[in-house]
């Protein structure tokens, strides 16, 4: 079986989770024998001093290659038919070289748009991962809405990565899927077995510092349940627009001794973090499926987590607290909790069971069967 996968870009040392998703599913489904092509079409913009070019290298039995088209995610968004002209340009060169696929794979609604246009003007069978927060949000914009809707009815084999969000399709669009969660990277994520609790009780988050993923409520709650214990800290783990004025606040809240946003930080440093940490919080606003939160119930932590569609399906009372959204009070109280009751949580147990679930072979054996499926279908 020969696959080719879509995907937003490849990841770089500057940009670590450019493409990540599709290159992790491609790298586990080689190992399962697929032939895997991926063509990496990274249209982000000018101004991140990126130049055309082209380049072709293997990773992991994986064909790569990658395309650096710089017009910008506003033009891309746009102007959706001039994303799939330069899509169909390279895929035919790619094409040339490597043959003709028995399916196609990609992620996200923008990227499905335009590639479930070409695969069914090839007439080749379409797989599309969807694990846009766009979607899944309380009130979808008209404009996405079609672009959704006209994606999904171009898709042969429909793939969500949560319950929720599996319900949510249905019921926005009235479309059946199939539930795979996105393939994580669990190997570097391990209960730390040599861990042992010390003065200091750190808290640890990771995600973009942008307003979805909730890190200003998640300072505030930090505020109101620790301002008085010096021996807790908070490390959030991440970049974005809200960095720089999350650092001043934890200035103006006199937090400079205890909240910590060291900014873009490669795996293994947040590996490590992971390793000396007691529990994990993220608040965000939307998630599909919700994959920093698994990688910290792999590591053994403890998570507290806002009730926003990807969690629900990995927190229960053994591994963690789920909270309503938008009510920092409460969101201090459960961080309060957990510190005061941190012994209840088994790290080992956590990770041991999560692990369990979520394992690469099985979702793997998942996607090649909605593929065969796919396929057998034609």
């Amino acid at each position: 079986m020969k696959a080719y996968i879509i995907a937003r870009g490849y990841p770089t040392d500057k940009y670590k989770m450019n493409g990540i998703f599709e290159l992790d599913q491609a790298i586990a489904l080689a190992k399962k024998g697929v032939e895997v092509v991926l063509i990496a079409l990274d249209f982000r913009s000018l101004r991140r001093f990126r130049k055309y070019k082209s380049e072709y290298f293997i990773k992991d039995n994986v064909k790569v290659y990658s395309f650096h088209f710089p017009i910008g995610r506003y033009i891309f968004k746009s102007l959706y038919d001039f994303s799939y002209l330069v899509l169909r340009h390279f895929y035919k060169k790619v094409e040339k070289i490597e043959g003709r696929p028995d399916v196609i794979h990609t992620y996200f609604t923008d990227q499905g748009y335009y590639t479930s246009k070409l695969a069914k003007e090839l007439n080749i069978p379409f797989v599309l991962t969807e694990c846009n927060s766009v979607v899944n949000q309380d009130t979808i914009k008209p404009s996405y809405r079609r672009i959704a809707e006209e994606t999904y009815d171009r898709t042969d084999g429909l793939i969500t990565v949560s319950p929720k969000f599996k319900e949510k399709i249905k019921e926005e669009f009235g479309k059946d899927s199939t539930e795979i969660a996105i393939i994580p990277n669990l190997t570097i994520f391990k209960n730390n077995e040599n861990f042992k609790r010390g003065e200091i009780f750190n808290i640890v988050s990771t995600g973009n510092v942008i307003t979805t993923k909730g890190p200003k409520e998640l300072v505030e709650a930090f505020n109101i349940a620790f301002s008085n214990d010096k021996h807790v800290k908070l490390t959030i783990y991440g970049d974005g627009f809200l960095r720089k004025p999350l650092l001043k606040m934890v200035e103006e809240l006199n937090l400079t001794d205890q909240v910590f946003l060291p900014g873009l930080t490669k795996r293994e440093k947040i590996v490590e973090g992971y390793n000396n940490a007691d529990m994990f919080c993220l608040y965000s606003y939307s998630e599909t499926f919700g994959l920093a939160y698994l990688e910290a119930l792999s590591a053994g932590l403890p998570v507290v987590a806002s009730k926003c569609g990807g969690p629900e399906h990995l927190i229960n009372e053994e591994n963690g607290i789920l909270v309503d959204r938008f009510n920092v009070e409460k969101l201090a109280e459960a961080l309060r909790y957990m510190h005061d009751n941190i012994e209840k949580y088994d790290r080992e147990k956590i990770s041991h069971d999560i692990k369990k679930v979520y394992s690469e072979e099985n979702i793997t054996d998942d996607v090649i069967k909605v593929y065969e499926e796919v396929i057998s279908k034609r």
